[in-house]
């Protein structure tokens, strides 16, 4: 019998700050994008996520108001708000997302 735990997996926690921050500097830098591209993005950086927890992700970051979405054609299309851009451009930092490292 193994014990549950309402914790999350620290692996889960790290992998999943650091595809929000992937996301929010990616927006920075191109100004939108839509969840497959970053779905294929993520898998290539070896940070690829379910397509059910990506959803989770941009939910979240949606309801925190980091990116602002919208559905079309199929593909939820991403935006970073102000916020959002702020994080990834390392002005603001967020506990839950990896801190983006200022060169």
């Amino acid at each position: 019998m193994t014990k549950q735990s309402n914790q999350t997996d620290p692996f889960v926690a790290i992998r999943e700050s650091l595809q929000a921050r992937e996301i929010l500097v990616g927006l920075e830098k191109h100004g939108v994008g839509n969840d497959q591209l970053y779905y294929h993005w993520l898998g290539t950086i070896g940070l690829g996520p379910s397509h059910r927890d990506l959803s989770v992700l941009l939910d979240r970051l949606e309801k925190e108001g980091f990116i602002a979405t919208e559905q079309t054609d199929g593909f939820r299309v991403i935006k970073a708000t102000l916020a959002g851009i702020e994080v990834a451009q390392a002005r603001v930092g967020v506990d839950w997302i990896a801190r983006v490292e200022v060169r």
